[in-house]
């Protein structure tokens, strides 16, 4: 992490827990110039705004953990969470994925229900895009 991003993390965490979750980025830069060598990360901020630098913006990816599937009136929807912070002040960032956004393929996210039920995608790490407002896409499952 950069001295920076150390620093961000200390203001928000001053009581410093032994464990804290926050989101980072690789410096592509820096493991660029170093042949790979230095491999440091960026303190994000679990948010997206577009024009901070230390936020999420609309379009990159996180990993998110999936939660049950829920069916809906005429749906089926995801829930997905990334734990962030730590035990004794979680910030969880949380997104509700429905089937359209969940794949490309026709009615995915319902035919893994069907097949499997609520439990189905439980605990799978999905490799989500960030959008506007909030939202999330799950282009594809990790793994």
């Amino acid at each position: 992490m950069t001295r920076d991003g150390a620093a961000s993390v200390l203001r928000h965490y001053p009581s410093g827990p032994d464990v804290v979750r926050v989101l980072g980025k690789l410096d592509t830069g820096r493991w660029d110039r170093s042949n790979g060598r230095d491999v440091e990360f960026l303190h994000l901020r679990p948010v997206i705004d577009g024009k901070a630098k230390d936020a999420l913006h609309r379009g990159q990816h996180v990993f998110m953990w999936a939660g049950p599937i829920q069916p809906r009136r005429n749906d089926v929807t995801l829930d997905l969470t990334l734990e962030l912070g730590s035990k004794e002040r979680p910030e969880p960032i949380t997104a509700r994925v429905t089937r359209r956004t969940f794949a490309h393929r026709e009615n995915l996210l319902r035919r893994i229900f069907d097949g499997g039920g609520k439990a189905a995608l439980k605990d799978t790490p999905i490799w989500s895009s960030c959008a506007a407002g909030g939202r999330a896409t799950a282009p594809s499952r990790a793994g």
